[in-house]
This record gives C-alpha cells, structure tokens and sequence, in this order.
C-alpha cells in the first residue's frame, strides 16, 4: 500500500513538475501584411467615414479613411505639391483589445490628389487601430493613432 502511495505521488509530481518546465506553447508571430492600394477611379471614400491625417488639415500630404462595409483602408495623397508615397499602418485587435490578430501596411503609389483602396476583410466584431504616413522613409511625418470596431 505504502508503496502503491508513493509511485502515485511520484507520478504526479513527474507530471506537475514536467509541465511547468515546458510552460505553455508560445504564441505564434504574427506575419506582417505589406499591400499596395489599387487605385481608386470612383474617387475618394465616402465623406462620413472615420479618418486621420498625417499633419493638421489643410496641411495635411497624406490622409487614410476606414470604411467599415467592406473593410476597406481608403490612403490618399492629398497634397499636390508633394510627390511623397502615403502609407497606413493598421492593427486588427481579436479576441481582445490588446490581442494583435493581424497587423501590416497599405501603400499608396498613387499619384497626388488621388486615393488608393486595400481590401483587408477585418475579423468581424474587432477593434482596428491605425495611423497615416506620409511616406515610406526613416524620416516620415505620422498622425495619430485611430481606432475603430468592424
């Protein structure tokens, strides 16, 4: 009986011990999306859409709109005295709020004035977070962060 006992207690503490030196399995990464706009020839997005700048309007050279009805990241060189690439970094959020799902970036190639559009299919009921640059370089101008539901 005694020894019975003792392999049972040994066989659990094997097994409690073995599971904390494993630990749980680490996340996966998350792989970075990089997507080139398709240029828009119906012009811009919708005026009622969510949006950010990179600089205060009407200084602005770069402005990225969300559009919830198709999960569509609008990029716009807004500037024609500007010959910079827009770009957007965006952040899908899910389960959770601080739970990166999927992360990347849209640019926009487009020329100034013009809009570009990156179709991304955001996990329904999630949060999106993203901001606008006005190029692609080290020395780039960013506005702030915006956040959004799908």
């Amino acid at each position: 009986m005694r020894t019975r006992n003792f392999m049972r207690l040994t066989a659990i503490a094997v097994a409690v011990v073995g599971s904390l030196a494993l630990g749980a399995a680490p996340a996966a990464a998350v792989a970075w999306e990089d997507d080139d706009a398709v240029l828009s020839t119906s012009g811009g997005p919708p005026g009622s859409l969510p949006c950010v700048t990179d600089l205060a309007e009407p200084w602005e050279f770069a402005k990225a709109c969300w559009e919830a009805y198709g999960d569509k990241i609008w990029v716009g060189n807004v500037d024609n005295a500007t010959g910079s690439t827009a770009v957007v970094y965006w952040t899908n959020y899910y389960p959770k709020d601080t739970t990166v799902y999927r992360n990347g970036q849209c640019v926009a190639a487009t020329p100034n004035g013009w809009w570009g559009v990156c179709n991304k299919d955001m996990h329904e009921n999630s949060l999106v977070a993203f901001k606008v640059c006005d190029n692609t370089s080290n020395l780039q101008i960013c506005g702030p962060v915006k956040k959004v539901r799908t």
